[in-house]
């Protein structure tokens, strides 16, 4: 029950938080549902609901979120958005970062394509950080990875990522 109240607290949180989105927005990601970059991570990442420090857990927990190219395609002007809480706002003792990669299918090169740094904004309850970007997906040529991470010095600050949109 207890379970139960806290996940209802957690989702009216959210859904006050969230900006009005388009009806066209084509690919939402839920941060709790992407993988661990490592298995040293999976020990200190606590993914119920979020992507947050697992206990006492400090330094950067990263995961990564599959692209679906085919859903940005057909366009070059593009929107990330993260939905994150950072304790600490512009301070970069706590962070929540993400970034769009471009892998090579032909030499499995990587490119940052786009980033956004929860410690560029003085926010720190829950809240929606946007970076507008311009690039055409080729998903012949490429796949593409959201990495999202989460960063914290001491165990009471709070780096949290909840959802992450691409338009």
């Amino acid at each position: 029950m207890r379970y139960v109240l806290s996940l209802a607290v957690v989702a009216a949180a959210l859904a006050a938080a969230q900006p009005a989105r388009a009806a066209d927005s084509p690919l939402t990601i839920i941060v709790a549902t992407c993988a661990p970059v490592s298995s040293v991570f999976k020990n200190d990442l606590d993914n119920r609901g979020a992507m947050r420090h697992a206990g006492s857990a400090l330094g950067t927990v990263r995961v990564n979120c599959p692209i679906e190219a085919t859903k940005v395609a057909g366009h070059s002007t593009h929107q990330i958005a993260l939905t994150y809480r950072d304790s600490d706002g512009l301070s970069d003792a706590t962070a929540v970062k993400a970034a769009v990669i471009e892998v090579s299918l032909v030499d499995g090169t990587q490119k940052i394509i786009a980033t956004l740094d929860s410690s560029d904004r003085a926010s720190t309850g829950i809240t929606t950080g946007t970076k507008s970007f311009i690039y055409t997906f080729n998903q012949t040529f490429n796949y593409y990875y959201l990495e999202i991470s989460a960063t914290r010095a001491t165990s009471s600050q709070k780096a949290i990522a909840y959802v992450a949109d691409i338009k």
